[in-house]
């Protein structure tokens, strides 16, 4: 055997080689792939998340503006029973919500006129893909919604 022959040998053979080139190729596809997919599953639950939330404020807000025994006590408005009662309603829906987290008023201006129950709640979002939602949202990571109902007088 001649030195040129085992030199030249494993560059063609490495050249010519394609056997790895299946590898390459997936490893090359596979972050944008997984980037859809994480992103695709990220997006859809903040947007259950955020129509969660308006629907527990909508709903909270319908309980204290027409006096709900949940909500009221006597058919008088009762701070403690209303934020238990947005509490139960996130819970059921699966979102656990803390005291500061949510801001209940019985008389509220809303759009404009006044003589409206009011909920606000809020709630930070954590995320499994935190570099995606980074990306995509602002700094705070903060979902809000807000419902207002016409006060029932006694």
């Amino acid at each position: 055997m001649s030195w040129r022959w085992c030199n030249k040998l494993p560059v063609k053979a490495f050249v010519g080689d394609h056997k790895g080139s299946a590898a390459v190729e997936f490893a090359m596809v596979l972050t944008p792939m997984m980037l859809l997919l994480f992103g695709g599953i990220e997006a859809g639950r903040v947007l259950w998340m955020r129509h969660a939330l308006e629907k527990v404020a909508t709903t909270s807000a319908r309980c204290i503006g027409i006096r709900g025994n949940d909500c009221s006590t006597g058919g008088a408005f009762d701070a403690a029973r209303a934020l238990s009662y947005v509490q139960t309603q996130a819970a059921g829906m699966g979102i656990r919500l803390e005291q500061v987290d949510i801001d209940v008023r019985d008389s509220a201006t809303c759009h404009g006129a006044a003589g409206f129950s009011q909920v606000v709640v809020t709630k930070t979002l954590y995320s499994a893909v935190p570099l995606l939602v980074d990306f995509l949202s602002s700094a705070n990571h903060q979902l809000s919604a807000q419902a207002c109902f016409p006060t029932q007088q006694a």
